[in-house]
């Protein structure tokens, strides 16, 4: 507006009185639409009325009707042409032209009695949407998503994925005067025009207040987080022939040989370790008997090995894996302090739900794959970024679910089309008429009487209401599950050997190594019992609290703030 200092709101005015108690005569305009259909102009065509319907988060729509008189050739292929409307206003000698639609025809239907196409446009932002690419709507949204929160964007509608990304956003899509698909906030912001008092049509301001009893303030989220821990025990044995006296290498060789027994060898604990379900790593030592020798102890003995991997002694490790579940069960809160604070007579619950699992091949395989030298512990497979990702889509769906809720109060006037014809969905609009109210505009509607000759516009705002302040939607920290010990030390395993008269009572149940003596007591006592030659050794069994899921409750509380917009009845 001319003299408009910059940022400043239009101010829209209602007549002044020429003199003390004269009543003002109105503004007075000269109005018309210029209306092109596939470039063609057919304004002088135009009959009956024309409406013009743009509101946030659908398609806009307009309709009119165009009379062709006998004679006159009627298209018949109108469908699908793009169709421009300009309003054109004339007051005070200053001419304004200002682009009220832009669409497409999609049902013309023709009157045959009354030689009347009756046309009704859109501008098809879904059509539209569907034809952007990924990253374009990502562009134009912005937001949040989260593949384990929807379904793979791959291969569906990309209408559903933009709603989808919307639902993280307080904001509306639309499609404006000009054609082009936008993102608006729904807050307010300044008012762009602010409507002075007696500047709106008589008796058109409507106030339509939102019901508490309606309005969600409390979403109450229960999100489960899954993902496996792979646990790798290690449990270190040994076994020392008790006739070495202590002794390793030869010292120990020479120490058993007047006294010599059965020996274990090296597949003997192979298998042992196997049959305990464990699998025998590679630190393993053995004290073997010595390579054949001349006279190895100095005692004028020869000594001959028949068997290199029979051992005196030896210390080793068996290691076990497996995967553990674990899920992270979180209960948490989000509302507005009215909310919050529980007040059953205006608490309205939005109950949600959300699970996502981090899959990865390697809890598949783990316990079969090969051993590494990797230290014993738990290996949480955990994706941070994926975490996160999805904890934001969920918790600014569910603020945008409680935002949303408080903007239910719509105030709505009429002006002559000329007063409103600069206000836009994306503005804010400010009323002082009957009411003082502020909000962002989320309808406008012209109609276009052509047989009356009136032009109107009728906007509607819609006021956010509810105070409070806001926590960050941050995502919860993760909690400390905690990590109990994998490795342990065994006490040395046990020696059961038999045939001599000082021999113990075999015990089956006692790991270790049994044996017998070479030099055997059993022909002086027969009844002396032949111990088996055999290495045992038990794996202790893991606690099901590390084998079984295991669960993280969480509980975490979001305050949603709403801002308070202008509203004085």
């Amino acid at each position: 507006m001319l003299g408009q200092a910059p940022g400043e709101p239009v101010v829209i005015q209602p007549p002044e009185p020429p003199g003390l108690g004269v009543p003002a005569s109105g503004y007075a305009f000269r109005w018309w639409v210029s209306v092109l259909i596939g470039g063609a102009q057919v304004a002088g065509n135009l009959t009956g009325r024309m409406q013009i319907d743009r509101e946030e988060g659908a398609a806009g729509v307009a309709t009119f009707s165009l009379y062709y008189p006998p004679g006159a050739s009627v298209p018949t292929d109108l469908g699908g042409d793009a169709v421009m409307v300009d309003f054109i206003s004339e007051t005070g000698g200053t001419t304004t032209t200002a682009r009220r639609y832009t669409g497409v025809a999609v049902e013309p239907r023709w009157d045959a009695v009354n030689r009347v196409m009756e046309i009704t446009c859109s501008d098809k932002l879904q059509q539209r949407i569907e034809q952007m690419q990924i990253a374009e709507i990502d562009g134009l949204v912005g937001g949040a998503w989260s593949p384990d929160v929807f379904e793979a964007a791959e291969g569906r509608s990309r209408f559903d994925y933009t709603t989808e990304r919307l639902s993280t956003v307080p904001a509306a899509l639309d499609v404006s005067a000009d054609g082009v698909i936008r993102v608006t906030s729904w807050y307010s912001q300044a008012p762009a025009f602010v409507f002075a008092e007696g500047s709106t049509l008589y008796q058109t301001v409507s106030v339509e207040l939102a019901q508490a009893q309606s309005a969600t303030n409390r979403v109450e989220l229960n999100v489960d987080y899954r993902y496996s821990r792979l646990w790798e025990r290690h449990d270190h044995y040994s076994w020392e022939h008790p006739g070495t006296g202590g002794l390793g290498g030869v010292g120990g060789f020479c120490h058993w040989r007047p006294q010599s027994t059965d020996l274990p060898d090296v597949d003997m604990i192979e298998q042992a370790t196997s049959s305990a379900g464990m699998k025998l790593l590679a630190d393993a030592e053995y004290n073997r008997l010595p390579p054949s020798n001349g006279d190895p102890c100095g005692t004028g003995q020869g000594w001959t090995n028949r068997f290199p991997n029979l051992v005196l002694g030896a210390t080793w490790t068996g290691g076990r894996r497996w995967a553990q579940p674990v899920t992270e069960r979180y209960s948490i809160l989000m509302g507005t302090q009215v909310g919050l604070e529980g007040a059953s007579e205006v608490q309205v619950l939005n109950r949600q739900s959300a699970a996502f699992e981090i899959e990865d091949g390697r809890s598949e395989s783990w316990e079969s794959d090969e051993f590494d030298a990797g230290e014993p512990g738990a290996t949480d497979l955990v994706n941070d970024e994926r975490r996160e990702a999805a904890f934001l889509c969920t918790l600014q769906r569910a603020a945008v679910s409680v935002i949303g809720a408080h903007r239910g109060t719509t105030v709505s006037w009429q002006v002559p089309t000329p007063m409103g014809v600069g206000c836009d969905l994306v503005h804010t609009l400010e009323l002082r008429d009957q009411v003082k109210v502020r909000g962002k505009c989320r309808r406008i509607v012209d109609e276009y009487d052509f047989d009356a000759g009136t032009a109107i516009t009728t906007l509607a705002i819609a006021v956010m209401r509810g105070g409070g302040v806001s926590d960050p939607l941050t995502p919860p920290a993760k909690p400390a599950v905690d990590v109990t010990q994998a490795d342990f030390v065994h006490d040395p395993l046990a020696s059961q050997l038999g045939l001599r008269n000082e021999s113990p009572i075999y015990d089956d149940a006692l790991d270790g190594f049994a044996g017998n003596y070479d030099d055997r007591d059993d022909d002086i006592n027969p009844n002396l019992e032949e111990f088996p030659r055999r290495m045992t050794i038990t794996a202790p069994e893991i606690d099901s609290a590390l084998r079984d899921e295991r669960e993280v409750p969480v509980s975490v509380i979001y305050r949603v703030g709403i801002p308070d917009d202008l509203l004085e009845l």
